[in-house]
């Protein structure tokens, strides 16, 4: 399996089961309460499932697989959709709202949720590295030095899969006198940036990050261009 196809599957996985484990753990509120599962419980499932998938894809998450990015996303989705539900509720009397339902199930459905959100990304992400087998190593260099660049560097190194095997970095500011330091943050200093096209080919590269500045447009262009018969994936 490719390494895209092995992303959107495990991201379609993850969109699926979601909801469906939200609904499923409610369930199972309602009977450990000896609540009845109907009416107002349906009908909050499905509320739970469209908020889902709506705020899901519009905050775009499942884009990072590390574990804080995980954590913030699962906390983010699920804030806002029990704030949806809470004004909705307002708008139409909160308090005459939850007297239809059973308040500790309510209560503890919202605060388990997410905890058994992130207990079930990590066994999707398990069970599809078991499936995969031996994880994919990723080769990428990146074009400008500076604190985007660092920032997305500790980004990549944070990323659980796949393995980003960081090259180095190109930028035409380096020297003999600061080389060795950048290099200790940065990463190997691969040479200038007019370097960038010919160091990809040869070592077939299979990212290239971009990190220069909005006023640095041309080059960036110039990069792209002269890139546009490599195999490797450009990011700006």
């Amino acid at each position: 399996m490719s390494r895209t196809n092995h992303s959107i599957s495990v991201v379609s996985l993850r969109i699926i089961l979601d909801p469906f484990i939200l609904i499923g753990l409610l369930l199972v509120l309602a009977k450990i309460y000896g609540v009845p599962f109907s009416g107002k419980y349906i009908a909050l499932s499905v509320v739970t499932m469209i908020l889902y998938r709506y705020v899901s894809r519009n905050i775009e998450i499942f884009r990072m697989n590390s574990m804080l990015h995980t954590i913030r996303d699962v906390f983010i989705v699920w804030g806002v959709i029990i704030s949806s539900m809470v004004l909705l509720m307002l708008l139409n009397n909160f308090t005459e709202g939850m007297q239809h339902f059973f308040k500790p199930v309510i209560f503890a459905w919202v605060i388990i949720s997410p905890y058994v959100l992130l207990l079930s990304r990590l066994a999707v992400n398990m069970i599809a590295n078991w499936l995969r087998g031996e994880k994919e190593v990723i080769s990428a260099v990146i074009v400008g030095i500076n604190p985007t660049s660092r920032h997305l560097i500790k980004e990549l190194k944070e990323l659980s899969e796949p393995y980003i095997n960081i090259l180095g970095c190109f930028d035409d500011r380096v020297d003999d006198r600061n080389s060795s330091t950048l290099k200790n943050e940065f990463g190997p200093i691969l040479g200038s940036i007019n370097n960038v096209a010919e160091y990809v080919r040869m070592n077939k590269v299979q990212k290239v990050y971009i990190s220069l500045p909005f006023s640095s447009h041309p080059r960036i262009r110039a990069i792209v261009d002269e890139l546009h018969d490599a195999t490797a994936s450009i990011y700006f």
